[in-house]
């Protein structure tokens, strides 16, 4: 891998360099999954962020959880999840856009003063192609993308 190929991993559509590591502990729920399914996420969350030799916490002072990831059958779901049009802006015509773009994923991350993740909301649409992928492969992959913030290409 050459410096450009790096580099690409973290140069946004506008060509500005868009990377940012995690400031905080990680403290991470997730919801709309089986309890086997949810050890399984967290394991793959210990995994990775022992990788990047960041650290997990069970509760942000601040925010309480601060990596929410969402499991669901449509998008047409999340306006239904109380309380998270307060945290995520416009989720609205959010959820729109994805749904008419067939979307089966979207990250989206806040960033404190120091320009470090803050926190982070994964939401991953389980279609059937999803569903059929083995629990371990859709957790390393998710925990992969918001471990750090890359370009919209990287992927």
């Amino acid at each position: 891998m050459t410096p450009d190929d790096l580099r690409a991993l973290f140069t946004g559509q506008d060509g500005g360099y868009r990377f940012a590591r995690w400031g905080r502990p990680i403290a991470p729920v997730v919801f709309g999954v089986s309890d086997e399914t949810l050890a399984t996420f967290k394991g793959a969350c210990e995994a990775v962020v022992a990788l990047a030799g960041h650290q997990m916490a069970e509760t942000d002072p601040e925010l309480g959880a601060n990596l929410m990831v969402f499991f669901f059958r449509d998008w047409s779901e999340l306006p239904l999840v109380p309380n998270l049009d307060r945290l995520v802006p416009d989720l609205g015509p959010l959820v729109e856009r994805l749904a008419a773009a067939g979307a089966t994923q979207y990250r989206l991350f806040r960033f404190d003063a120091d320009g470090a993740i803050r926190a982070a909301f994964v939401f991953q649409r389980v279609d059937d192609a999803i569903a059929a992928l083995p629990a371990e492969a859709i957790a390393l992959n998710q925990m992969v993308q918001v471990i750090l913030l890359w370009s919209e290409s990287a992927f």
